[in-house]
C-alpha cells in the first residue's frame, strides 16, 4: 500500500460518513450530530487505512486499537454532553456543562 493510496482510500471514507451525516442533519434539522459523528471518523480511517496495509505489525494494531477506544469514548461522550436544540443558546449549553463538572 502506497501512502497516497491510503490517503485517498481515507479521504473517499470521510467523505462518505460526512455526506451521510449531513443527509441525516438536513432530514433532523439538526446540524449537531456531526459531533457525534466526527470522532466515529478517526476509528473509520484508522481501520480503513490499516485493512490496506500488507503488513502485520503489533505496533499498526496498537495504533489502530488506542485510536478505536479514543473515537468510540469521543462519540459515545458527545451525546452525553447534551446535543444543540436548533436556535437554543450555546453559551448557556456550555456553562450548564461547565458547572456540572465543578469548573467555573
Amino acid at each position: 500500500m502506497s501512502v497516497g493510496t491510503a490517503l485517498v482510500s481515507a479521504a473517499v471514507a470521510i467523505v462518505i460518513l460526512m455526506l451521510g451525516t449531513w443527509l441525516v442533519s438536513v432530514a433532523l434539522r439538526n446540524a449537531s450530530i456531526v459531533d457525534i459523528t466526527w470522532g466515529f471518523g478517526f476509528v473509520l480511517v484508522s481501520w480503513v487505512v490499516r485493512l490496506q496495509g500488507d503488513t502485520n505489525t503489533t505496533r499498526q494494531w496498537l495504533l489502530v486499537a488506542l485510536t478505536t477506544i479514543w473515537g468510540l469514548r469521543l462519540t459515545v461522550h458527545q451525546p452525553r454532553d447534551g446535543l444543540r436544540v436548533p436556535g437554543a443558546d450555546d453559551v448557556g449549553r456550555l456553562t450548564a456543562g461547565a458547572t456540572r463538572s465543578g469548573q467555573r
